[in-house]
């Protein structure tokens, strides 16, 4: 950080040792449809409740063919600590085509 502008530099890197604790569950509801839903924390161990991420992942998906599922997600990215000219939280909301590969072994 810039001491006279008190913003990040470009190119500067923090390192640091985190823990992450993630919740993943999936409910297959139907043959035909699924639910996903995938949560996690993410912490700096030194500066615990300074530096903290959570990420949030809801979808619904649906088989279109044998090979083809169709998906529409809503996804939550936060950080507490951004720099002061940014957002804290990042949502994307997502239709998608996932290819379903199953190799065979």
């Amino acid at each position: 950080i810039d001491p006279d502008t008190n913003v990040t530099i470009k190119g500067e890197t923090h390192g640091y040792a985190a823990f992450q604790a993630k919740v993943d569950y999936n409910w297959q509801i139907s043959e035909e449809w699924k639910f996903v839903q995938i949560a996690s924390y993410r912490a700096e161990l030194e500066e615990m409740g300074d530096n903290y991420f959570i990420n949030s992942k809801t979808a619904i998906e649906s088989k279109i063919s044998d090979i083809f599922s169709m998906g529409i997600s809503y996804t939550v990215d936060y950080k507490n600590d951004a720099p002061a000219d940014k957002e804290k939280t990042d949502s994307t909301f997502l239709i998608s085509l996932i290819m379903d590969y199953n190799p065979i072994i």
